[in-house]
């Protein structure tokens, strides 16, 4: 993904965040949200040096890793002109976000278990799988986003980008929903389905027209 990006003029970085395990010996929320969104603000810290515009730094997330990009989407960190730590002078708000096949309710009977229990651990406090859903923190903040999904996604259904894309329309922010009849979950790029391969593409365009470029 990255280097189809890099191929398209866009500078792309991959974030490496804390997971879990199915033993829950790993780390559980907020570290994964800790991670994402400190990678956000230090990206934005070096952009002059980089010759890259810190108000154009948008984000990309697949399935769990699409629920993490949503929790940056949605769950912004505030800048701090008075901080210390330079990082911390910017806000970790995405100028956009893609999000393929994402995660999106933890509490839901659409949820899927698996990547609520790793984020949440097996006894989470009450409230706190409502509170992660991200499509309930969507709000007048949240940036343009686009959704990529397949309705035969039996892993992560559908309904993840369908409550997501209804709260971004509820709240008038930019939205972009692309379903496709097949594909199932995990796909990709989808290299070998001349169908489902065009959306790298569309997300190109998208990016492009929203960032003015």
């Amino acid at each position: 993904m990255a280097k189809f990006f890099n191929n398209e003029g866009f500078d792309a970085i991959v974030l490496h965040y804390r997971l879990n395990d199915a033993e829950q010996s790993g780390s559980r929320y907020p570290d994964q949200y800790n991670d994402v969104t400190t990678a956000m603000r230090i990206v934005k810290s070096k952009a002059s040096g980089w010759k890259v515009d810190p108000e154009k730094i948008g984000v990309i997330g697949f399935s769990a890793g699409g629920h993490l990009a949503s929790m940056l989407t949605t769950i912004h960190t505030p800048a701090n002109a008075e901080a210390k730590n330079t990082s911390e002078k910017f806000s970790s708000r995405p100028a956009f976000s893609v999000l393929v096949y994402p995660v999106i309710s933890l509490s839901a009977d659409f949820k899927h278990a698996g990547s609520a229990r790793n984020l949440l651990g097996a006894d989470p406090r009450p409230g706190l799988a409502d509170s992660l859903s991200t499509q309930t923190r969507v709000n007048a903040q949240t940036p343009p986003t686009m959704l990529i999904h397949s309705t035969d996604d039996k892993t992560v259904p559908v309904e993840n980008s369908l409550v997501f894309y209804n709260a971004l329309k509820a709240n008038k922010i930019p939205a972009s929903l692309h379903i496709f009849d097949h594909g199932g979950h995990g796909y990709g790029m989808a290299p070998k389905d001349p169908v489902i391969n065009t959306w790298p593409g569309v997300a190109v365009l998208w990016i492009r027209e929203k960032l003015k470029l």
